[in-house]
């Protein structure tokens, strides 16, 4: 979010989706790439783009005489905790956009049940920090954004492919409460997260045909999960974990090479994910991967 004034303009003038149109998908795209060019970030945004069973608002946009000058989005929607993020045209801050966004933002949270939030700001944002500081969220914790480029890396394909001798396979998971239950328990041990968070989330996100939860298992049985999310020519990959009593056997290299050749199985792609800043172990494996450190992200908490 990038706007440090009062409440201008009223929540009700923003727009929201429940998913994007190619439409309105290229509006944010060329939004973003004035934002990022302006601030020098490389602003973290959700981009929904197909139909979900819940008809719940992911998306918000606010134009000017047609223009879009501002958009925020929220992932992990009823999952105890969601993710914000969001931006306003250089030339139309400082008129309460920024705060018309979040507020349709937070009132949708709510209505789901969300009771706390955590707004997604870069390191190098100096307006986005002065947003948060305004809008009164509280640094929580704060990851590094790593990518790479497994088109032009051959050393990181062959480490990548140095991984897929080991016994560890990756399926994705089914709509089944089977696989969601499975889900629930590996999320909940490996991140410490309570269940009933972690089932809003799974149960949520898991019809995402752009973002399917992998789950990974060892002669059958399921260790570890993570989540893959295209974007573009990019894709995200989120919330690797490992079951407690299953980690230090390196698993978790080998979910990550088998996550990577899942997606280039449909073709070349860059990656990216995001590692806590004093994660050292996990940190150390996504650079023997090829991963390389490009940005900072700091995740403000807001209590609603």
């Amino acid at each position: 979010m990038t706007d440090t004034s009062l409440n201008d303009y009223p929540a009700d003038r923003v727009a929201d989706r429940v998913y994007l149109t190619d439409a309105e998908a290229a509006e944010v795209d060329r939004l973003a790439a004035i934002c990022n060019a302006h601030d020098r970030t490389d602003l973290k945004l959700a981009l929904p783009r197909a139909p979900r069973e819940v008809e719940t608002p992911r998306a918000f946009l606010r134009r000017e005489r047609g223009t879009l000058v501002g958009y925020a989005s929220i992932d992990g929607l009823g999952g105890g905790e969601p993710e914000l993020c969001g931006m306003v045209h250089p030339d139309h801050r400082l008129r309460g956009i920024g705060r018309a966004l979040l507020a349709a933002v937070l009132d949708t949270c709510r209505a789901v049940g969300d009771t706390r939030a955590l707004l997604i700001v870069e390191d190098v944002s100096t307006c986005g920090l002065a947003f948060a500081a305004a809008a009164g969220a509280q640094l929580a914790s704060k990851e590094i954004h790593m990518e790479l480029d497994a088109a032009d890396d051959p050393t990181a394909l062959a480490a990548i492919g140095s991984a897929l001798a080991g016994p560890l396979t990756v399926r994705p998971a089914a709509p089944t409460p089977a696989d969601v239950a499975t889900l629930v328990h590996i999320m909940s041990r490996a991140f410490g997260d309570p269940e009933d968070h972690v089932r809003r989330r799974v149960e949520a996100e898991i019809r995402d045909p752009e973002g399917p939860f992998l789950i990974a298992e060892v002669g059958g049985r399921p260790v570890g999960s993570l989540k893959v999310y295209r974007m573009g020519p990019e894709t995200g990959i989120y919330a690797l974990g490992v079951l407690p009593a299953d980690q230090g056997l390196g698993l978790g290299h080998q979910m990550l090479a088998r996550a990577i050749a899942y997606v280039l199985a449909e073709g070349p792609t860059r990656f990216a994910l995001e590692v806590d800043d004093d994660n050292e172990p996990a940190k150390a494996l996504y650079a023997r991967c090829g991963f390389v450190e490009t940005t900072v992200y700091g995740y403000y908490a807001l209590d609603m």
